[in-house]
């Protein structure tokens, strides 16, 4: 495959381009394991000149996945329900989730992400597309919202896929 890269003017965005088709290829090819979380930032991070930071945005889903958690056990579910995880991983990006604080003794509340109906395209601004825009912002659409949810699916071994429809993409999984 070959692949128009940056020309060698600016050569740190091309060598951060290649190392992102690096990273990409290896793990299209088995090499390095498929994973989606890490995948999304090497893209969002090379287009944004590798200004992220990985260990914030890594953080960031972990958090979300341990409200989800934390509130599945004080409601009462079991996590290890496939279905559990998946309704736990949507409510934390849906609802407003007031969840107690294991070892302290205060409460936090998770507020919900909201769709960004500014340049929802990303025509004047690809970034408006980013996981690592609606992570910081809580606001995205149905780029970013999807695989902002796939990512914490994976991450919590929790089966649910991508659909397509006309101008659209959403997640979706199997209820029992």
């Amino acid at each position: 495959i070959q692949y128009d890269l940056p020309s060698q003017a600016d050569k740190q965005s091309a060598e951060n381009y290649r190392k992102a088709a690096k990273l990409l290829t290896n793990m299209l090819n088995g090499t390095t394991p498929l994973n989606l979380r890490d995948a999304v930032f090497t893209i969002e991070n090379t287009f944004l000149g590798g200004k992220l930071e990985y260990p914030k945005y890594k953080s960031a889903i972990q958090n979300m996945i341990a409200i989800a958690k934390l509130k599945a056990a004080q409601d009462g579910y079991d996590w290890k329900n496939p279905l559990t995880r998946n309704v736990m991983l949507f409510r934390v990006m849906a609802d407003t989730l007031k969840v107690k604080v294991p070892t302290k003794e205060s409460q936090i509340t998770s507020y919900p992400m909201k769709y960004d109906l500014d340049d929802y395209e990303g025509k004047n601004d690809w970034s408006k597309m980013f996981v690592s825009k609606l992570l910081a912002t809580k606001t995205g659409q149905c780029h970013s919202l999807p695989l902002l949810y796939l990512i914490m699916c994976e991450a919590t071994n929790t089966e649910a896929s991508l659909a397509y429809s006309p101008s659209h993409s959403y997640a979706k999984f199997k209820d029992p």
